[in-house]
């Protein structure tokens, strides 16, 4: 193997002053702080200047955003060992909430409940056609003549208490027994039904009540309910069935976001997304999510720092510096241009 030349040589030994050089640099933030805040201020005020310049359209492509999409909302699995963490952190969750003694008014004020009270009333032509849903659908119906006929048993004994009476066939009292025994499944079947179109009836007028008088009922519900605090609430709740109402959630997501329908929802909303912002520029989209250029300056001032030392605790800031330098002093092209500036000083000092 032959010896490297002078410009090899030398190529190396720039580069390792030049890993050393960035290195204390990055390292000494602190030490250096007014400096280094000056040299991120300029960084993130050439970054942010130069976004202005760029519009939306000009660095992502919407087929771009469809793929990214399309990877971490419809294909991207959770591993095992995220899924165990969220029943490790529903468990923490669930054991903070047990012991809450915050009322429920604190969550959700007076103020929020009547507002979102108001525009559910606003959907009378959905309540009317909630009401005729339930009074025209034979399921809800065969569902009302159950509840009609758990509430007859529970709440007539003597019909129960007819079926099996029985007294002397030879007397009066006794054959009108006897009729009415036998016309007892029929009475019943007709109390059942009439008593199931009742319940209908009145569930469908409670829910096309006028406004003002279901406002008023509602109302009435979330006062009762409203001083009640997160552990009252979580009382009959355990531990084992928080966590399984995430992991079930994850699963039905799972699940629909597999579906024709809301894959074409989702992509849909990129597509408007995209043509909306497509030609404002990168400034203004960081504006509008509510970033500005102080958020940038801050939060990389509160992470770098520490990132920085950690990653050279480890032995990885010197090395990640010597793999994005190395590749330019290894190439043949900057070893040449080493070379002619040696031969021209070679010349000159002749």
């Amino acid at each position: 193997m032959s010896n490297p030349t002078g410009s090899a040589q030398l190529a190396q030994a720039l580069l390792l002053e030049q890993v050393g050089y960035y290195r204390k640099k990055l390292l000494n933030i602190e030490q250096e702080k007014n400096h280094q805040q000056q040299i991120l201020q300029q960084t993130i005020d050439q970054l942010y200047q130069n976004a202005k310049q760029l519009q939306l359209k000009d660095v992502i492509q919407v087929e771009q955003l469809h793929e990214v999409v399309k990877k971490y909302s419809f294909e991207l699995n959770l591993g095992a060992e995220i899924l165990e963490f969220i029943g490790v952190a529903s468990r923490e969750l669930y054991q903070q909430l047990r012991n809450n003694q915050t009322p429920l008014k604190a969550f959700f004020t007076h103020a929020s409940f009547a507002l979102w009270l108001q525009k559910i009333l606003e959907l009378d032509h959905l309540r009317d056609d909630f009401r005729d849903y339930l009074l025209q659908t034979p399921h809800i119906q065969q569902l009302s003549l159950q509840l009609a006929n758990h509430l007859l048993t529970e709440n007539t004994p003597w019909l129960d208490y007819l079926r099996k009476l029985q007294l002397s066939q030879h007397s009066r009292i006794a054959r009108g027994i006897s009729f009415l025994q036998d016309q007892q499944q029929n009475i019943e079947l007709k109390l059942e039904q009439r008593l199931a179109k009742v319940l209908l009836n009145q569930l469908g007028e409670l829910i096309t009540l006028p406004n003002d008088e279901l406002a008023d009922f509602c109302e009435l519900i979330w006062s009762s309910v409203q001083e009640k605090t997160i552990k009252q609430c979580c009382m009959h709740i355990e531990a084992i069935d928080f966590e399984e109402f995430f992991i079930l959630a994850y699963e039905s997501w799972k699940q629909l976001r597999q579906t024709v329908l809301m894959q074409t929802l989702i992509l849909r909303i990129v597509d408007v997304f995209y043509q909306h912002f497509a030609e404002d520029d990168l400034q203004s989209l960081i504006l509008a999510v509510g970033l500005n250029k102080t958020d940038f300056y801050t939060e990389a001032e509160r992470f770098l720092p520490p990132i920085l030392k950690v990653l050279d605790q480890i032995g990885l800031l010197e090395q990640m510096l010597k793999n994005l330098l190395e590749p330019f002093y290894n190439s043949a092209q900057t070893q040449h241009l080493i070379d002619a500036h040696i031969q021209q000083m070679l010349d000159q000092a002749k």
